[in-house]
């Protein structure tokens, strides 16, 4: 008669944790999207990696070390595969691509505000020469006459401490300019510039 009682009891307490957790309420389940008709969508996985091939010539793996090994036990590994060159597209800086930001220089060459345009524009720019032009009549104002080269545009930015573009040239300029990079057209020069050299 306990065992019957015993029973009962279970069974009771079941019950009751059964319709107890039937009535909790819960969030509603959002509808599933739907399909076209005739129209089945997979889950997509991801490849799975092909099965290692068994080559007969090739030596059995043991977990000894392979005289190769042991050539370079306790020297710095390097990575044998060469990595393959990363070129990208051409960067984009604030929408704009790399021939329109070398078109804007140039347009604003000697004008306000052309300073800090290869600033933005030209995130890469290095520090590469000072000319200083001293005893060559310049206002001492506008000294030095900063180089900096982009690498990405392979192309030299002058910037006078007025904060203007003086000159772009093609290519690293890390010298002074000479009249043969402003005759050979290698380098665009503000006229008033000109004068001076």
């Amino acid at each position: 008669m306990t065992s019957l009682k015993n029973t009962a009891m279970l069974m009771i307490m079941l019950l009751i944790l059964l319709v107890g957790c039937a009535n909790i309420p819960t969030a509603p389940t959002p509808p599933l999207p739907e399909q076209p008709q005739g129209e089945t969508v997979l889950p997509v996985s991801p490849p799975l990696a092909p099965a290692p091939q068994n080559d007969a010539n090739a030596p059995a793996e043991t977990g000894a070390p392979t005289p190769e090994d042991q050539e370079t036990e306790g020297k710095p590994q390097t990575n044998q595969t060469p990595s393959p060159s990363i070129e990208a597209s051409p960067t984009k800086i604030k929408g704009k691509s790399l021939e329109e930001r070398l078109k804007k220089a140039y347009d604003d060459l000697h004008t306000h505000g052309s300073g800090e345009y290869i600033r933005t524009y030209f995130p890469d720019i290095q520090n590469v020469y000072v000319d200083h032009g001293e005893g060559e009549g310049f206002p001492s104002f506008i000294l030095p006459f900063t180089y900096y080269y982009s690498k990405e545009a392979d192309t030299t930015f002058n910037i006078c401490n007025v904060d203007f573009t003086v000159f772009i040239c093609k290519g690293k300029l890390d010298r002074r300019i000479n009249r043969e990079d402003i005759e050979s057209k290698r380098c665009e020069v503000t006229q008033i510039y000109r004068q001076y050299r």
